[in-house]
């Protein structure tokens, strides 16, 4: 791959030298201006090139862009010199900030009346990203969370389901029993008109947004490298409404956004739904999550008998009936 990639970027030099040489100039309607967002040709990533990386969740990345800049300039300084070059960030948290299991400050909240969004983390945003710029990295961007550690799916249920049902949180990671109890609830996100009605009204307003530091508009960003829903969405026994509110979500999203890929954020085949959703029109490429320790594969107090060739915890690859390819980058559904 390495040497592939050399030869791609001596033509691509090559060609350019000529074209200067001989005084061609590229018109400005030519496509190949559209080729600095991330697009999708068969089964490879194209950005100009063929594109491949290292990535990581960076999901606190905004929370702390707000609350110690300095800290965030080293991160990615850091990240930037492993050659990390594409983070997974997450766009918005859920309050209200006195539950347990949540990011804090939260990024949503909700005040006895109405739903706001906080504008000082909103700007965080703008802030990572366009730090991110700078880095040349690229953020597949999440709008939300099925999981309680960030308010997510579940407090979505709180507030337009049944304020008067308490989430039902796990006790810790171990709890299964607490678990399910938190998925029974949670799964209600996709049966509630409510609740979709106002998912997809937050993410199309952090869609629709201009970053305050670069004056870009997020629809217009190539940092951006695609919209996902959100973090393991996980359907549990609601795979067709599961399917439904993806389908619909991303369609909303497309119709005003028709730069970026999208993406689900699911974790894999286990999900009821991973196949039919995975395979619609609207969504561009496919994701899994290999968690080592979670899933049994790695013993953190055993560690040299069980880490043998387990080292990378958070792949996303192509996955079809047929066949898993697993490899350090993403690829197209088709």
């Amino acid at each position: 791959i390495i040497i592939g990639m050399s030869g791609l970027v001596k033509k691509a030099a090559l060609m350019v030298l000529l074209l200067m040489l001989s005084g061609v100039m590229l018109d400005d309607d030519d496509d190949d201006k559209d080729k600095k967002f991330v697009q999708v040709d068969g089964k490879i990533f194209y950005r100009d090139w063929p594109y491949y990386f290292m990535g990581t969740n960076f999901w606190y990345g905004v929370n702390l862009a707000v609350e110690n800049k300095k800290r965030l300039i080293k991160e990615l300084d850091t990240l930037e010199s492993l050659g990390i070059k594409n983070l997974r960030i997450l766009a918005t948290s859920q309050g209200p900030d006195t539950e347990p299991w949540r990011m804090k400050p939260s990024i949503e909240n909700f005040n006895g009346k109405d739903y706001i969004l906080n504008e000082r983390y909103l700007v965080g945003l703008d802030i990572l990203l366009h730090e991110m710029k700078k880095r040349d990295m690229l953020a597949v961007v999440m709008f939300n969370n099925f999981w309680h550690w960030s308010g997510g799916f579940g407090q979505y249920v709180n507030w337009f389901v049944n304020s008067s049902d308490p989430i039902p949180y796990p006790k810790d990671q171990n709890d299964k029993e607490g678990y399910q109890r938190y998925m029974n609830y949670t799964e209600r996100f996709y049966s509630s008109e409510p609740c979709i009605e106002h998912f997809i009204s937050v993410a199309l307003k952090i869609v629709n947004r201009v970053n305050t530091i670069s004056k870009v508009p997020y629809k217009s960003d190539p940092t951006i490298m695609s919209w996902e829903m959100a973090n393991e969405p996980f359907p549990h026994h609601s795979g067709e409404n599961a399917t439904k509110w993806i389908d619909r979500t991303c369609k909303s999203i497309k119709k005003i956004d028709h730069n970026h890929l999208v993406a689900i954020g699911n974790t894999g085949y286990l999900e009821s739904n991973y196949f039919d959703s995975y395979n619609l029109d609207c969504i561009d490429y496919g994701t899994f999550h290999v968690w080592a320790q979670n899933a049994g594969w790695y013993d953190p107090k055993n560690d040299t008998e069980t880490y043998k060739s387990v080292s990378y915890t958070h792949l996303r690859a192509h996955e079809t009936l047929r066949y898993l390819v697993c490899r350090l980058l993403l690829e197209k559904k088709k």
